[in-house]
């Protein structure tokens, strides 16, 4: 998981990369929980991915609870961070949000689950087929 997650880290970093330093890079990202001791490890390993980039990370567990992570990314979306990495609870219920984040210019990565969303948006996912 820490090489899925450094590399979730490094697309969405240079997906927010410009040219100009001035504004701070936040990255939003929605755990599904982070209680666990295995979404804990994957905190540690992301904020050192996005220490390593020069990117904020603000992490957002939904407590597993489907409504409070959709949540979670309409207040990113809100905010105006600059990406969104998603550990989706349910692939097909957090489409219409990453819709809603992509049609606002925030580029989603969703991981675990495969989420068939439209544009702006990469997935990393296990593929065992």
């Amino acid at each position: 998981m820490r090489i899925s997650l450094k590399a979730s880290i490094a697309l969405l970093a240079l997906a927010i990369a410009t040219p100009s330093l001035a504004a701070e890079k936040v990255l939003g990202l929605a755990a599904i929980d982070l209680q666990n001791s295995f979404f804990v490890r994957m905190k540690e390993a992301g904020d050192v991915a996005a220490a390593d980039y020069g990117v904020k990370s603000t992490w957002q567990s939904a407590e597993g609870s489907l409504e409070k992570q959709v949540s979670i990314i309409e207040n990113f979306i809100n905010q105006g961070v600059s990406a969104i990495l998603i550990d989706p609870i349910d692939k097909n219920a957090v489409i219409p949000v990453i819709q809603k984040a992509t049609a606002a210019g925030i580029p989603v990565i969703t991981m675990g689950n495969k989420v068939e969303a439209g544009s702006n948006y990469s997935t990393l996912y296990p593929d065992y087929d």
